[in-house]
């Protein structure tokens, strides 16, 4: 059983409270906003319900870049389409992913519970960001190999 002052210790290791209350209420936005969205079939251009502008890599090259896709995948994610959710992208699913395991996390942080957990996340953050981005960047020199070799 965790002593309260194991948990003052671990809550003082945590971003501020508001800090985390403004991380809870921005992941709950963007899954809010990504279930209100229909997706593209093209698997992606789901954005473009937003107002945002098409993709200018893509209008260039012709080759996706690292976040296309990343609306739809989230927006196919809370559908619970995850198959369709990985061919929009598989970066997005899994920051979709860490966001939904995220969320319950912080906001038991937020109540004194689950405080270990909450200190792991936050720690490890930076890491997990590193290896979203590597697996963004390696899902799009795929699709440029890709690209290239048919």
């Amino acid at each position: 059983m965790t002593s309260d002052t194991e948990i003052l210790q671990h809550q003082s290791r945590l971003p501020g409270r508001g800090g985390r209350w403004l991380l809870v209420l921005m992941i709950a936005a963007v899954f809010l906003l990504a279930w209100m969205l229909s997706p593209d079939d093209s698997g992606s251009g789901t954005h473009r319900q937003l107002g945002l502008p098409e993709c200018l890599l893509l209008q260039a090259t012709g080759v996706r870049c690292p976040t296309c896709g990343m609306t739809t995948a989230f927006a196919q994610f809370v559908q619970g389409h995850w198959a369709s959710a990985l061919q929009a992208n598989p970066a997005g699913v899994l920051l979709a992913l860490g966001l939904a395991i995220s969320w319950p996390v912080l906001v038991l942080s937020l109540t004194g519970h689950c405080v270990t957990s909450g200190t792991w996340l936050m720690q490890r953050l930076p890491v997990l960001v590193m290896g979203w981005f590597a697996l963004a960047g390696a899902h799009w020199l795929l699709a440029i190999l890709m690209k290239q070799l048919f």
